[in-house]
């Protein structure tokens, strides 16, 4: 909302969010949920626009962790639970776009045969160019928000896409 990060709130929501992160450097998707990649990744991406530097001991325990949701297929998977383990559009666009936000290039991070990137690609519907959600998928519900995200870190952008600066007066 283009608030600094000296605002008390913004400062505020930092703190917390540091103060949530689980032993292993990652986030999950509630204070004692286990961590995920995607989580991990929205926490990335809010520090950094909270003003966290990339060398932080916070930022380089999360990019550790999600260093280790990375699959053979360069992708990346959503946790480590058995329903999680497979890599997926969703996951990979919130790893890249983090990996943006740390000021990496996803194609550097080569794991097995590919990079994020490459997987991500490699789960768009060549005829519509939505972005299935796993190998071998259909189109669901969830398509339009899977493929909004893919686009989002195809595009090299993570979140906040942009920063608003508040008005310092009214017109009314």
């Amino acid at each position: 909302a283009g608030e600094t990060s000296l605002n008390p709130v913004v400062a505020g929501i930092k703190n917390y969010i540091i103060s949530k992160q689980n032993s292993n450097g990652g986030w999950g998707w509630s204070p004692t949920a286990d961590p995920d990649s995607n989580m991990t990744s929205a926490g990335i991406m809010a520090l950094i626009s909270a003003g966290v530097s990339n060398s932080d001991p916070v930022i380089q325990s999360a990019v550790a962790f999600l260093k280790t949701m990375q699959n053979q297929d360069g992708g990346f998977k959503y946790d480590a639970s058995d329903w999680g383990k497979i890599s997926d559009a969703a996951s990979d666009s919130w790893a890249i776009s983090a990996i943006y936000a740390i000021g990496q290039n996803p194609s550097q991070w080569t794991k097995g045969t590919a990079d994020p990137l490459v997987h991500l690609k490699s789960l768009q519907d060549s005829a519509s160019g939505f972005f299935y959600h796993q190998e071998g998928g259909q189109e669901t519900s969830f398509t339009p928000t899977e493929t909004a995200y893919a686009i989002i870190a195809l595009e090299g952008k993570f979140f906040p896409l942009n920063i608003v600066a508040p008005a310092q007066t009214f017109p009314f």
